[in-house]
Order: C-alpha cells, then sequence, then structure tokens
C-alpha cells in the first residue's frame, strides 16, 4: 500500500461499504484493546469471587419490625398499660425492681411500694410468648450483623482489586449504599429490642445489594474480555485492525466519502465522472472551433473585399 493511492483509495472504499455499523466503536476503546493485544506481557487474570449472599429474609424482617410486641394477656392491668402505650416503659422498668423476699419492693420510677401481687401481675404480662417475639428480633440482628461482617470481609479482600478496573470513587460509592442501608436497618432492629411494641418501617437492602452484585459482574465481564484477548493474540489483531478502519472510514472520513457511496465499484465511478467530464470538454472545444472557423472566413470575405476596393480606386486613378 505504500506509495500508492491507488491501492489506498480501494483499501477506504472497501472498508467504508463494508462496515455496517461502527457506532459501538471509537478510537479510545479500540485503544484500550490494542494495549492487552499488543502487549506481550499481558497474562491471564483470575476473575474476582462474587459477593457473599445476602442471607436476609427481607419479608419476614419487616413483619418482625412492624408488628407490635406486647402482652396477650386479657387482664384489666393489661388493657390499661396498653391503653397508655407504656408497655415497653413498663418492661423496663421490671429490670430495675428491686424484687426480693424481703418485704415489699420499692417502684423504680416513683420509690413507691410495689406489694407482691402487683410484681406476679406485672411480670405475668411478659410471658414465654413475648420473650419468644423477642428471641426472633434479637436473632434477626444477629444474622443481620453476620451479614455485615461477610460484607467486611469481602470488601477488604477485593476492593483493591475493583479499583483497580474502574477507579477508588465508582467502588467506594457502590458499597457505601449498601453499606449505609444495612447500617440503618441494623439500626432499626435496635430499636426494635428497646421498643418492643413500636411499628418501625424498614428500607429493603436488596436493590443496594444488586447494585454491589452488577458491578462486580461488569469488573468480571472486563476481565473476560482481557482474557479472551490474550488467549487469541493473532485473531485479536486482524480484529483491530479492521475495526480502526472502519472507524477510521465511517465516522472520520464518512463526511467525504459518503456522495461516493455507491452499489457498484467506486473506481469505475470515478472513472465514468471523468469521462463524462473529457466528453463535456469535447463538446465545449467543438464549440470553440466552429466558433473560430467562422471566424477566420469572415476574416477571408472582409479581405477579399478589401482586396477588391483597392482594385476599384487603382483602375479609377488609371483613368482620371
Amino acid at each position: 500500500m505504500k506509495n500508492s493511492k491507488r491501492v489506498l483509495m480501494k483499501e477506504v472504499f472497501k472498508h467504508f461499504d463494508g462496515c455496517s455499523d461502527s457506532s459501538a466503536l471509537d478510537f479510545a476503546v479500540l485503544s484500550e484493546r490494542a494495549k492487552t493485544v499488543f502487549d506481550n506481557d499481558a497474562e491471564i487474570q483470575a476473575t474476582i469471587p462474587a459477593p457473599p449472599i445476602l442471607n436476609c429474609d427481607e419479608n419476614g424482617l419487616k413483619e418482625i419490625l412492624m408488628a407490635p410486641i406486647a402482652s396477650r394477656t386479657s387482664s384489666p392491668l393489661s388493657k390499661l398499660i396498653e391503653q397508655l402505650g407504656s408497655s415497653d416503659w413498663v418492661r423496663q422498668g421490671l429490670g430495675y425492681l428491686n424484687n426480693s423476699d424481703e418485704g415489699d419492693c420499692l417502684c423504680p420510677f416513683c420509690q413507691q411500694k410495689v406489694s407482691k401481687e402487683l410484681i406476679k401481675t406485672l411480670l405475668d404480662l411478659y410471658d414465654d410468648e413475648y420473650d419468644k417475639m423477642l428471641q426472633k428480633v434479637n436473632l434477626a440482628y444477629e444474622k443481620l450483623f453476620k451479614v455485615k461482617q461477610e460484607f467486611e470481609e469481602y470488601k477488604s479482600k477485593c476492593i483493591d482489586r475493583l479499583e483497580s478496573y474502574s477507579g477508588a470513587n465508582d467502588s467506594a460509592a457502590v458499597f457505601r449504599t449498601f453499606e449505609y442501608a444495612l447500617g440503618n436497618l441494623l439500626e432499626s432492629i435496635k430499636r426494635k429490642v428497646r421498643e418492643p411494641s413500636a411499628e418501625i418501617k424498614s428500607i429493603p437492602l436488596s436493590n443496594d445489594y444488586k447494585g454491589i452484585v452488577n458491578y462486580v459482574e461488569q469488573i468480571n465481564q472486563r476481565i473476560c474480555q482481557h482474557n479472551d484477548i490474550v488467549n487469541n493474540r493473532d485473531k485479536e489483531k486482524e480484529r483491530i485492525i479492521t475495526d480502526s478502519w472502519c472507524v477510521f472510514t465511517c465516522q472520520t472520513l464518512k463526511d467525504l466519502l459518503e456522495p461516493f457511496k455507491t452499489d457498484s465499484d467506486p473506481l469505475e465511478k470515478a472513472r465514468l465522472n471523468l469521462e463524462t467530464s473529457v466528453l463535456t470538454q469535447e463538446n465545449n472545444l467543438k464549440g470553440v472551433r466552429r466558433q473560430l472557423s467562422d471566424a477566420r472566413w469572415k476574416a477571408k470575405c472582409s479581405t477579399r473585399a478589401i482586396e477588391d476596393i483597392n482594385s476599384l480606386l487603382q483602375l479609377v486613378q488609371f483613368y482620371s
């Protein structure tokens, strides 16, 4: 192709007519691919492990947080406490009650004497069923805290490799969103432990978890593309060269080449255009020749007329 404009033009039109769609390509993408394919030191890279499974029953946790945990006894005292919304307050106070066998106890809030019968009645409000429901809350917290630990361990192991492919800002943003949602959910469970009768709304984690999963999958796709390039170096070199021609002709030179795009050979079209121009010039030349011939004829006629006039003048002088 060196020093041959004809061969170069033929190659340009070949790729211009043969490239169906170059919109997904650009020289920046091709440059990144070329860095790998022409780097003889490039090696196969292991993919990044998938994030830990989100071991969290979000629907079940939502029900636990929204369901008020309160005494199920039907005693007048239970109904009064429920109407006053003091179930959690009374339960906390029982923990500070000095329940000894020696006489009456003192209320931890008002310091008045509390009889044994009242203490027993209060303790019966928070029966085994109440404790079981509270245990569910504690168990949910333990499971979710384990999820937090697993993700912290995963992040510490994989964050450096993730950042090497997409940058520190992208990686930090993806994990920060999930960690924020996870922290809020843990705080909601803690509040439920403190206030069992409260109805607490929760924000699901699944969307933020999918964000991490999709992020890691995208990075692994890039790693797989890198490995494919390394495993098929020769074919990939040819593909990069072909794609580069496609970008060059269909993007860089598109406006210049579009008028010549045709189903026939572009060289043939150029030849036909040239022949048309030659014929046009020949027709123009014939017209000029006709005009020149007419001018010459007129000039000859004028010369003859002048000679005839001169002859007459000479004849007139002779007779005079």
